[in-house]
């Protein structure tokens, strides 16, 4: 960054930046740590949690769901890096409506391209029985997805509603007396309006 855009960046935008920086490195964080646990637990089978609900170690060569899982290991892994960059710029930018569900998305597709690089599959361990096993990653994914629809159905915040948060100040009016002869003398007097 160059010392004019440093200087250009407002307060608001480090918050926002900052805010998606922490979501970015708690959701890959989570989705690492549920991986490792995953990769030392469930090796023995899956593991029954509540109704359908089982934790079950999978591994998924594709993307979502099992798609291109046939492909090249290497394209999948191109392309993946591509949307992360582009998401990434975009996010840094502020161009998401919230930096939350931007690192939510952000974290957990990171995190899934790691886990991709080191052992050539996402690692997978939530089972519902009805639908793919996933992790934390695609749940960190999912979440951020619907928190940014969210925020983009929320209506814009209208001029006055931003000015009637602002916090209240006693106004206090004065106005301006004059008479003839302070006109004449070009003096005046100012009197508290009562």
């Amino acid at each position: 960054m160059i010392a004019s855009q440093r200087a250009t960046t407002t307060p608001s935008a480090r918050r926002q930046r900052a805010l998606l920086f922490a979501a970015v490195v708690g959701a890959a964080s989570i989705d690492g740590v549920t991986k490792l646990a995953a990769k030392a637990t469930l090796d023995d089978g899956p593991t029954h949690i509540i109704g359908p609900i089982a934790l079950k170690l999978g591994h998924n060569s594709g993307v979502a769901f099992g798609l291109g899982a046939t492909g090249p290991a290497w394209i999948v892994l191109a392309v993946t890096a591509v949307v992360i960059a582009v998401l990434a710029a975009a996010a840094w930018q502020g161009r998401f409506a919230s930096p939350l569900a931007a690192g939510l998305i952000l974290g957990g597709a990171v995190a899934n391209f790691v886990d991709r690089i080191s052992d050539g599959a996402v690692t997978d361990m939530i089972d519902v029985g009805w639908w793919p096993t996933f992790n934390a990653a695609d749940i960190a994914i999912t979440t951020g997805v619907v928190l940014l629809v969210l925020a983009q159905l929320r209506p814009a915040a209208h001029p006055a509603a931003t000015a009637r948060r602002q916090p209240l100040r006693p106004t206090i009016e004065y106005e301006l007396v004059t008479t003839s002869e302070e006109a004449a003398a070009s003096r005046f007097a100012v009197r508290r309006r009562s």
